[in-house]
């Protein structure tokens, strides 16, 4: 998943990060127009608009969005991490973007990120 993936790539335990090509997520914070509570979520770069406070279903408004792809990509050099893009043209690439899109192979095996 995501999160494990980046936490093992900030802790340098990925070799080879894997990366769906088709995969365009940003982290957005929100404030809601009406009752002005802040969130933030990731999500793919179509959806940011017209997302619904939880508290007061209102609109809410963007503060601030981050390209997380190209981030997750510039701490992998950062880390010397080979990166591998792949394609979703194929049906593995399909599957592969259907579980998540992202991923890596180890340097070692790690109790900490496989558990």
């Amino acid at each position: 998943g995501l999160k494990e993936t980046v936490q093992a790539l900030k802790s340098g335990l990925i070799e080879t990060l894997l990366i769906s090509e088709d995969l365009d997520w940003v982290k957005v914070n929100y404030r809601c127009q009406k009752c002005n509570e802040e969130t933030e979520n990731v999500l793919d770069r179509k959806l940011i608009e017209n997302q619904i406070c939880s508290k007061c279903q209102q609109k809410l408004s963007v503060l601030k969005q981050e390209d997380l792809v190209e981030k997750i990509l510039e701490l992998a050099e950062q880390m010397s991490t080979k990166i591998e893009t792949i394609s979703s043209e194929t049906a593995e690439g399909e599957q592969f973007k259907g579980i998540g899109g992202i991923g890596g192979m180890l340097r070692y095996k790690s109790q900490y990120v496989l558990s």
